[in-house]
């Protein structure tokens, strides 16, 4: 159900609208992916959101690179150009709505589109008035927000409501001043009224005047239409409450869906044959057959996809969860199952865990556990000199290898063991008021809330431009491709955070605070910290070895008499989340 989901949520049925919205969420998979947003031909646009929907779609779920055959027959897989465009119909009749467009010979910010977005069965959700110095981004023009997006030539009051421009672009020029954001201020706020005003004269300031541009035709008519828009919003705005429609990103089936022809070379106007909409064709391996004419065939490709007669995605899938659990997958190369990726080290257990996989109904948790309770996911990862000759990768599983943690799983170690860890799944999201700042200040807002939120890892944003440190450090993989096997490294940076980052040092104090808390002879503590850190208990040697460190901590401090007790409790609590053993699992 989640692969048909994700290809084709919006056309399953659901039984209510909860599942409905679900299901139009999921979809979200086909329209997160990179978009070149200064593309000003249309078709291109929608050619290379398609491609990059084809690769990410046949690379996750079947392990292959299909989009290598966009402008020639694939080199090295059995994949015509012919099969590549009949996916690409598909996709051609997929409305994306992610709420971007093709610039179209434009500029500025004319790439966003707020009709194309996923409109959700909820109802308007209610939000707080927002003070007059909160704002949000441009991303919620349309989407019945209390804060309005509008052009940089918008007066300081509009009608009975008023306005702030918020964080005028100092490095602009006469009629190029770019206006974040501009919440709508409380008519009865005399102090939001003077600060609105104030800095509209900044504003006019900054740019030198209206300027040439501001004063076009069609700079007019849009300011007309954005007040327009403005009237409604106070309309909307019910008491103490302003309404906010919960909207998505995801697809929707086109109006008019229609094959694609081959475009030769990949090239706009070298356009071959028309191709039917299908999939990819392989020997021993069904096709989609004929799609209705007023679909777009996301339906049948979703079930095709999830098929018995398909046995590629059953395969793909255990070896990612083998991935997971191991380390390295059966086929190490998880998202490369053609004759350039790696064979698979034992063919015959790949094809008895899909089969078994597929026989119990796609249950990824009945694969889990079938696989963590065999002998071979139970073994120890004792090193053994003679079978480390003979198999050095550990192809065979000989052993278990060991295997560092991810970086979110770091980071979450941290804060469980610091007992600062929210398990709860965060209400909303973080960066609805995140302006569009540049780069160096969108980087410096997103550390800060990297640094304070407690939720797990997987709750964070990702800013454009900008990813934790936390998680950068430890090889976070580009959440811009399909990327099913992390880049693993051991470098100096690494330990460097662990000794001077701000949040880690954060998390040391907080840990030490627990285990000061906790326990009250100096033994029992220093068992307590390894428990947490480490899931142990210390060795006598390691128990004298810390307490050593903590009675001899004040005498090596330049000034004694600035050492307080936590001090040298932090100080252990760090030592111990620097240790390598921290960081891997055996």
């Amino acid at each position: 159900m989640f692969v048909r989901e994700q290809v084709a949520g919006d056309l399953l049925p659901a039984d209510d609208p909860a599942r409905r919205d679900r299901q139009a969420i999921a979809t979200g998979f086909l329209a997160i992916g990179p978009k070149d947003l200064n593309e000003r031909n249309p078709v291109q646009f929608a050619l290379n959101n398609v491609d990059e929907q084809i690769d990410a779609t046949t690379r996750a779920f079947l392990g292959m690179t299909v989009s290598c055959a966009r402008c020639h027959d694939h080199k090295f897989d059995p994949v015509p150009t012919a099969d590549y465009y009949a996916m690409a119909g598909i996709f051609r009749s997929t409305q994306l709505l992610a709420g971007v467009s093709s610039r179209v010979g434009g500029k500025g910010r004319e790439y966003y589109d707020p009709d194309l977005h996923v409109p959700l069965s909820g109802k308007w959700a209610g939000r707080e008035k927002q003070p007059a110095a909160a704002g949000m981004t441009d991303a919620d023009a349309g989407a019945g927000a209390g804060v309005i997006p509008i052009g940089t030539d918008v007066d300081a009051g509009v009608d009975d409501a008023d306005v702030r421009v918020d964080d005028v672009d100092d490095t602009g020029t006469a009629g190029d001043v770019e206006t974040n954001v501009i919440p709508v201020a409380d008519a009865n706020d005399d102090k939001a009224r003077r600060r609105a005003k104030a800095r509209q004269a900044q504003k006019d300031r900054a740019r030198g005047g209206p300027g040439k541009e501001a004063q076009a035709d069609a700079q007019r008519r849009r300011r007309e239409a954005r007040r327009e828009m403005l009237r409604q919003r106070r309309r909307q705005q019910a008491g103490p409450e302003q309404a906010i429609r919960a909207v998505a990103v995801g697809v929707r089936d086109g109006r008019v869906p229609a094959d694609s022809p081959v475009f030769l070379r990949g090239e706009l106007k070298e356009r071959g044959p028309v191709v039917p909409r299908g999939t990819i064709t392989l020997p021993g391996l069904d096709g989609l057959g004929t799609i209705p004419p007023d679909r777009s065939g996301r339906l049948e490709l979703a079930e095709w996809l999830t098929s018995r007669r398909n046995p590629l995605t059953a395969r793909v899938m255990v070896n990612r969860v083998w991935q997971h659990l191991f380390g390295a997958g059966l086929v190490t190369t998880v998202d490369n199952f053609g004759t350039t990726g790696e064979p698979p080290s034992h063919p015959e257990l790949l094809d008895h865990l899909a089969a078994e996989f597929m026989d119990d109904g796609w249950s990824v948790k009945g694969a889990i556990r079938r696989i963590v309770l065999s002998r071979t996911y139970q073994q120890a990862s004792t090193f053994d000199e003679a079978k480390f000759a003979a198999d050095p990768e550990n192809r065979l599983l000989w052993r278990v290898s060991q295997r560092r943690l991810e970086g979110e799983a770091i980071r979450d170690a941290l804060l469980a063991a610091a007992g600062n860890l929210d398990r709860a799944r965060p209400v909303g999201s973080p960066v609805l008021g995140v302006p569009p700042l540049g780069l160096v200040r969108r980087a410096s807002l997103g550390e800060r809330f990297a640094a304070d939120a407690n939720c797990r890892s997987v709750y964070l944003p990702i800013l454009r431009g900008f990813v934790p440190d936390a998680l950068d450090v430890f090889d976070l993989a580009d959440n811009n491709n399909v990327t099913g096997s992390r880049d693993v490294t051991t470098v100096a940076p690494q330990a460097l955070f662990m000794m001077n980052d701000p949040f880690v040092l954060a998390q040391s104090q907080a840990f030490a605070r627990r285990v000061t808390s906790e326990r009250g002879a100096d033994l029992a503590r220093v068992d307590r910290a390894y428990a947490l850190a480490l899931g142990r208990v210390p060795t006598d040697a390691e128990r004298q070895r810390a307490l050593r460190y903590v009675r001899e901590f004040a005498g090596a401090a330049r000034d004694p008499k600035k050492v307080t007790e936590l001090d040298p409790w932090a100080a252990l609590c760090q030592a111990l989340f620097a240790s390598a053993e921290f960081r891997y699992v055996n």
